[in-house]
């Protein structure tokens, strides 16, 4: 009888060991709010969107629920400040484009798949501040890049978080060169 507790014991210990959790498909979050915000000294903003999506197989951002330039004029709504009464802020976006292409990894052992996919981001963004004249008085541009990596047979969650992942690191890359880059060509606009 004492054989019989111990085999019933050790097979719960064993059962409830074995139990793995479940990892729950949370949504990924944008948060703007941790991004930094830019206060101007500028009447109004206007978005120029200079950017054409490409439809080909390497280019997916057309493909996407919200884009990285969705998520960039986001950004801009919600944390470029501007009060004032002269002059006009544009900002040009030439480039919000995702490239995902098929990679072999060197890196991969053999009886491993030995390709994988490789996805890059590119953000380049122009900022201008015309006076009342519509002169450009100040500008910069800003460009960014970054890249990630995935295997190739992934699930179609895994697939958005590492996209929405690689969109908000980006955007993270960015929001903090434009904020340096600004406070360096247009310190005399800034509040």
């Amino acid at each position: 009888m004492y054989w019989i507790y111990k085999l019933f014991i050790s097979s719960i210990f064993v059962l409830l060991l074995s139990c793995q959790t479940t990892d729950k498909n949370v949504p990924f979050v944008f948060d703007n709010s941790s991004l930094p915000i830019i206060k101007l000294n500028a009447k109004d903003l206007k978005i120029l969107n200079k950017y054409e999506p490409l439809y080909s197989k390497n280019y997916i951002d057309g493909n996407l629920k919200t884009t990285p330039k969705e998520r960039f004029e986001s950004w801009v709504n919600q944390n470029i400040i501007f009060n004032g009464k002269n002059n006009s802020f544009f900002i040009h976006i030439y480039d919000a484009s995702i490239l995902q292409k098929e990679i072999v990894d060197e890196d991969a052992k053999k009886y491993n798949e030995n390709k994988i996919n490789y996805y890059e981001l590119s953000f380049f963004v122009e900022y201008e501040m015309h006076d009342a004249n519509s002169n450009i008085i100040a500008n910069t541009l800003v460009e960014t890049k970054r890249s990630t990596t995935s295997s190739q047979f992934i699930s179609l969650y895994e697939y958005e978080k590492i996209i929405d992942e690689l969109i908000f690191d980006s955007l993270k890359d960015l929001t903090k060169e434009s904020n340096a880059l600004l406070k360096i060509y247009m310190k005399d606009y800034l509040k």
